[in-house]
């Protein structure tokens, strides 16, 4: 059966390249983006490990900031001993974004203190700018002992000056590679934070930082390194979900392509397989026989593309880290590394995959006769019988799918409702195909057109394969640039009803989506004094620390104008029934129940975003 099986290949050169190529190209996707998601979660990891060092409990304020007050009260009213400031931030240089991290060096537990090159304390704390970076972050820069980095912070230029470089290695040479340390006052003065804090780091027990905090007064909230870089990678999870379900799915298109291959290889060589059972080969060895030969397809198949999906990471995680920095947080990612874990997943769902689509044509090959063998119509008339039930079948999968889409089960169920509708539609397919064969065969057609209707009938088993293969590799296209342009065509009509300004002025920001920057109080007074300025509202944006992450908190100035800008999906109660179109749904100024609305947010009220109301289990009132 061995030598029969390359005989056959050497034979169907292009089948062969054809199968190898379907399950490589769905293995380097998986491989390549599951490399590039770790890539970036790794470098994250790293450089929150490497800015926390031993701290054990952070301390933070509302608003993302605290007075330095508190830390006096620590250390001197509480005697807190293992306690460090802490002011960070980033700044924007030439060759990137770099973190700014400011700390007292004479703590003891400053970034970095321990590693080679790290200057004496009193040089980083009386040279004006004075800033620790490493090798890497110097050559990237390309400056040396001394040079200055000209940067800017929310739009205000600074200038730092190179006081140490460090020499990392291992992990912490990869957390290095966009930070500078500086001196509290220095990074204080960056970035504007003249008497506050952005942290007080902890190094102790569990109760004793609950203990401390509780003195400190209300306000004040206590966070674990370990739980805030949780919360932050799970703001990723659903990005790293979509990009791995559409690795999947070139995946999926890989197995119906092997399925129609294998199916193919089997209905010709069934005279050896006839002559096989007729000598006294069993059914089951048979079956093996198949499946060996698809396990060595998905092997050879497998190696080529865990190869190309290393490449392929290599250019993915430029466009996975650009995304987290534009949505998320600042990431940097200076090299991949070969995850074995990755790549070990990648090739064995390749092989699996390869298998799964050819357990179908094994049983082929396996069930028949050894008499009835040698005919190709046995099997063909089995599978025109089945059409109909397998039609059935792909209904109640298609409305099952549905279903489980519609019902709360996060992000996985969605995919596996979405796979079942997939499925359904592939066995809905062929009862489809003979449907629509039947009605064309029905018109005047030529002599060619006729053939073709017949040949797609009377080959229904392959041909339909090839036509649902061919389907799902075009819907997914189809799918995925309907939900972009339905992603855009929201996005602008969010933009139209948002951006009710003739202007809007924000200094940049290391992470777009979040506009961390601040104008100072003078530029909105001369916008505000302008002569022809008819209207200017302030808007700030913070985040605030929730029970399960971080919750991002805008503060508005209102107006006539600005308030066009909200339409409101729901109302609380009473609020509601003040709405005169009883609807209970508004949009815009122009409806006299939003007026009650905005009253209550003068006294106090808050708004909440419908994504915000629906994760977080909340309603209007």
């Amino acid at each position: 059966m061995a030598r029969s099986a390359r005989r056959y290949f050497a034979g169907h050169r292009l089948q062969l390249a054809m199968s190898i190529i379907g399950i490589a190209v769905g293995v380097a996707m998986v491989a390549g983006v599951d490399l590039a998601t770790s890539s970036a979660s790794r470098a994250f990891q790293i450089s929150a490990e490497t800015i926390s060092g031993q701290s054990s409990h952070f301390i933070t304020g509302p608003g993302g900031s605290l007075e330095t007050e508190a830390y006096r009260k620590l250390r001197v009213d509480l005697g807190v001993r293992g306690a460090t400031p802490v002011v960070e931030g980033y700044v924007r240089t030439g060759q990137g974004t770099f973190r700014l991290l400011g700390m007292d060096p004479l703590s003891g537990q400053a970034t970095g203190a321990g590693l080679p090159g790290f200057p004496e304390p009193a040089n980083l704390m009386t040279t004006p700018g004075g800033v620790v970076l490493s090798v890497d972050g110097a050559d990237r820069l390309g400056v040396a002992l001394l040079d200055s980095i000209p940067a800017q912070v929310s739009g205000r230029s600074v200038s730092l000056t190179v006081v140490g470089i460090v020499q990392a290695e291992g992990a912490a040479r990869e957390g290095w590679s966009d930070l500078l340390v500086a001196d509290m006052a220095t990074a204080q003065e960056a970035f504007g934070l003249s008497g506050r804090l952005t942290r007080i780091e902890l190094d102790t027990s569990d109760a004793d930082a609950a203990a401390v905090v509780a003195a400190l007064g209300p306000g004040y909230q206590l966070e674990k390194p370990e739980a805030r870089t949780a919360a932050l990678a799970q703001m990723t999870a659903a990005f790293d979900t979509n990009l791995q379900a559409l690795s999947y799915l070139a995946l999926v298109v890989g197995m119906f392509l092997i399925f129609n291959i294998m199916a193919f290889s089997v209905v010709q060589r069934r005279p050896v397989y006839s002559r096989l059972r007729a000598t006294g080969v069993s059914r089951r060895l048979i079956a093996r026989s198949v499946l060996a030969e698809a396990a060595l397809l998905g092997v050879v198949g497998s190696a080529l593309g865990v190869a190309l999906g290393a490449a392929l990471g290599q250019g993915l995680v430029n466009l996975v880290t650009r995304a987290i920095n534009d949505l998320y947080f600042v990431v940097s990612v200076r090299e991949v590394p070969v995850f074995p874990a990755d790549l070990a997943k990648a090739f064995a769902l390749g092989i699996g995959a390869s298998i799964l689509s050819a357990w179908v044509p094994a049983r082929q090959a396996a069930a028949v006769p050894a008499a009835d063998a040698l005919r190709r119509s046995g099997d063909e008339d089995r599978f025109q019988a089945r059409i109909g039930s397998l039609g059935a079948t792909g209904g109640v999968l298609v409305l099952v799918g549905y279903l489980v889409i519609r019902l709360p089960l996060g992000i996985w169920g969605g995919y596996l409702g979405l796979l079942m509708v997939i499925m359904g539609f592939s066995l809905i397919g062929p009862w489809v195909i003979r449907a629509l064969v039947r009605l064309l065969g029905r018109m005047p057609l030529p002599l060619t057109g006729r053939m073709a209707l017949r040949g797609i009938q009377t080959q229904m088993s392959r041909t339909s394969l090839a036509i649902v293969a061919l389907s799902v590799a075009v819907s997914a296209a189809i799918g995925v640039g309907v939900m972009v342009d339905s992603f855009r065509g929201t996005v602008v009509e969010w933009l139209d009803m948002t951006l009710r300004a003739d202007l809007y002025i924000s200094p940049p920001s290391a992470v777009a989506r979040l506009g961390g920057g601040m104008l100072e109080e003078e530029s909105l007074n001369v916008l505000r004094s302008h002569p022809d300025v008819e209207q200017a509202y302030g808007v700030r944006r913070v985040e605030v620390q929730g029970s399960d992450g971080p919750i991002a908190l805008v503060v508005i100035e209102h107006g006539p104008r600005s308030q066009a800008s909200y339409r409101f999906v729901n109302k609380a109660e009473g609020l509601a029934e003040t709405d005169q179109t009883g609807s209970g749904e508004a949009g815009g100024i122009d409806d006299p129940g939003d007026d009650a609305v905005w009253r209550a947010f003068s006294g106090g009220a808050v708004f909440v975003s419908e994504p915000f109301a629906y994760r977080k289990g909340v309603e209007a009132g």
